[in-house]
């Protein structure tokens, strides 16, 4: 009972530092695809050869907006201290805001497996 508990504990761990290494490999290739499908402009590649069927890898953008932080809002009114609120200077501190929050782009592939149809082709006009 006890060298069975210890024999699963070994396997689960060994296991677990297996799936580190291919979620390793998997970010590599990743990044690489990324690369790659961004220098050639490519937002889809179509394979059709696959041994678990034809897909379809899609390069994903993504526009994060930045998130007005409170360190940001202390920066931007730091400045400003003991002036009387007016309308300028509160356009003024929301313009400063708005430029230091700049939007980071990401991006991202999704793989969607292709549904083929394997009937034989209609001939039309028989």
């Amino acid at each position: 009972m006890i060298k069975g508990f210890l024999d699963q504990h070994g396997q689960e761990n060994q296991m677990m530092s297996e799936m580190k290494e291919i979620r390793k490999s998997k970010k590599e290739y990743c990044e690489t695809v990324m690369r790659l499908m961004k220098e050639k402009d490519l937002l889809v590649v179509r394979v059709m050869t696959h041994k678990d069927g034809p897909k379809d890898i899609i390069l994903k953008k993504r526009i994060k907006k930045a998130t007005i932080t409170p360190k940001m809002i202390q920066k931007a009114l730091g400045e400003y201290h003991g002036e009387i609120l007016q309308q300028k200077l509160i356009d003024d501190i929301m313009q400063k805001l708005r430029n230091s929050a700049d939007s980071v782009e990401t991006f991202s592939l999704q793989i969607k497996k292709l549904k083929v149809d394997n009937s034989e082709p209609t001939v039309l006009g028989e």
